[in-house]
């Protein structure tokens, strides 16, 4: 599924295959994804807490990425915008903040792999 430009993508359901947007849209999961997520540009990235991603999600631009839900992949968050993971968020993968942005963690959160803030942002734990 690929949505350019200033529209949303809003998953309640279940993909199966790969979700993508580019433009000034979000993409807020609450459902399933079967092949991970890739946004750019302006929007941002909302795993909910009953959110699935059975693969990684990569967030380029302006926008933030926010974990709730579970994550079987890894997260990565590149340019401005913040990586936040939450109490519940499950991820079986990395979490990775490039450049800008900061990494905030919330006490409680379980990533079986690396927690990497190497940017200029800093990390921060709530």
């Amino acid at each position: 599924m690929t949505e350019t430009g200033s529209g949303s993508v809003i998953v309640v359901g279940e993909v199966d295959g790969k979700v993508t947007e580019t433009g000034s849209g979000d993409v807020r999961v609450s459902g399933s994804i079967d092949r991970g997520i890739s946004e750019a540009d302006h929007g941002g990235v909302i795993i909910r807490l009953s959110g699935e991603i059975d693969g990684s999600i990569t967030e380029k631009g302006e926008g933030g990425l926010r974990v709730y839900g579970e994550v079987d992949g890894s997260v990565t968050e590149r340019n401005s915008g913040n990586l936040t993971l939450h109490s519940t968020a499950e991820i079986d993968g990395s979490a990775r903040e490039y450049d800008a942005g900061n990494l905030l963690t919330y006490r409680g959160y379980d990533v079986d792999g690396s927690v990497v803030e190497s940017g200029s942002g800093s990390r921060v734990r709530r």
